[in-house]
């Protein structure tokens, strides 16, 4: 079935990482035709903080010629954001990490990673590194389980309306037969995948190697933007948790957070 990002829900703070974030949902934005709707989460933190932030979303609005539908809401901001998320049902949340103030701070670890895993719909997480990205090339990782092929049909969505180069990368921290067959059988789907929609792509192959730094340091290689992964269990040799969290910390590059969602006679592949 391919995605489409139809409504996208923005988390903002008015960090300079929000910022960044805003922007680039409203590059996206443009792309599918989406709408919009902001919100601040106000805490004892960073109340004084809600007037700039409306300013400046208020600022973007005339500046795009968009409507962000910007609100104000009160309490932990990984619970808002998430029962925003259930109640307006987007098809991608975009939240800055790494912010120097807000609630971003907290979004450096667990707790960005919390928000990806509990909303049902991709998460796009931007650090403040990032403020340069673009989307002319990104980066799939594929591994040894089903679940991997998730990602496929929201990569190929983005890259056809950006005309990206999608690179297929198969890794895993194992590189036994087993797990070297599965792996092959999926990239080769992955390729067959792009073809078929027409998209630009290439492919390569990593096993036996810390998966995070490995895939961290292929984006650097290959100049990508963003970086996809499942935020529940792809495999034992992949995207466990924890090994997703890693990537979330300390990527330098945008990770767009993909929720498992099982289908009956897929595997959970939702090819």
């Amino acid at each position: 079935m391919p995605q489409n990002y139809k409504t996208i829900l923005i988390a903002y703070d008015h960090s300079n990482a929000a910022q960044i974030a805003a922007r680039k949902a409203v590059e996206i934005g443009r792309k599918f035709n989406s709408v919009f709707q902001t919100v601040f989460v106000m805490t004892s933190r960073n109340d004084k903080d809600a007037p700039d932030a409306q300013a400046y979303i208020e600022a973007l609005e005339k500046v795009q010629n968009v409507s962000l539908n910007f609100k104000i809401h009160s309490g932990s901001p990984t619970q808002v954001i998430v029962q925003e998320q259930k109640d307006t049902r987007p098809d991608l949340v975009v939240m800055g990490s790494h912010g120097m103030e807000g609630f971003m701070p907290q979004f450096l670890g667990s707790t960005a990673y919390k928000v990806a895993n509990s909303c049902d719909c991709p998460v796009l997480i931007i650090p403040e590194a990032a403020k340069d990205f673009n989307f002319k090339n990104i980066l799939v990782p594929v591994d040894s389980s089903s679940e991997t092929r998730q990602k496929f049909s929201y990569a190929s969505a983005l890259a056809n309306v950006f005309g990206s180069v999608v690179h297929i990368l198969g890794v895993s921290k194992h590189k036994d037969s087993e797990t070297q067959k599965y792996v092959n059988v999926y990239v080769s789907q992955a390729e067959d995948f792009m073809k078929n929609r027409g998209v630009q792509y290439g492919s390569s192959m990593q096993l036996g190697q810390a998966v995070s730094s490995t895939l961290i340091e292929y984006a650097g290689k290959m100049n990508c933007g963003i970086i996809f992964t499942m935020t529940e269990n792809e495999s034992a040799g992949f995207m466990l948790g924890p090994s997703a969290m890693r990537l979330v910390n300390s990527s330098p590059y945008p990770v767009f957070c993909i929720h498992n969602h099982h289908v009956a006679g897929l595997g959970g592949g939702g090819l």
